[in-house]
């Protein structure tokens, strides 16, 4: 088999924190759940040991809880959040343990949200991105 197109269906959690040099700190908490389509091409080796190239594709929804924390006070709000991911990735099949490392593109949509600090906001985008190590035994 050299294609194959897992569905991973499963729960997210998710912990964003920043601090502005304004002495602002804002939390996100977000849980939720998660769709991801993980396409993958097996490129040599056997069924138990060999190298795979894979894509990611996915997508969140789900309850965010925003904590602020500022000069003079903090606030606590609750909304949504939507999010989108894209990814590739180089996976080492080494019997029981797999390897995975790639990069990876999400997008966050935060919902409004009504706090001391801004007052009604219309949401909040986050762009982020990273390179990602990773690994799963089987028992």
């Amino acid at each position: 088999e050299t294609f194959a197109m897992p569905l991973r269906i499963g729960l997210f959690a998710d912990l964003i924190d920043v601090e502005h040099t304004a002495r602002v700190e804002r939390t996100w908490t977000s849980v939720g759940p998660r769709l991801v389509f993980e396409p993958n091409w097996h490129l040599f080796g056997d069924a138990t040991r060999g190298l795979d190239l894979f894509g990611r594709f996915g997508g969140e929804f789900g309850a965010t809880w925003l904590r602020e924390q500022f000069r003079g006070g903090d606030d606590l709000d609750e909304t949504t959040r939507w999010a989108a991911q894209v990814g590739d990735g180089l996976r080492a099949n080494l019997g029981r343990l797999q390897v995975d490392l790639g990069y990876q593109l999400d997008q966050i949509w935060f919902g409004s949200t009504s706090t001391e600090l801004y007052g009604r906001r219309s949401g909040t985008d986050v762009l982020r991105q990273g390179l990602l190590l990773g690994g799963t035994i089987e028992f």
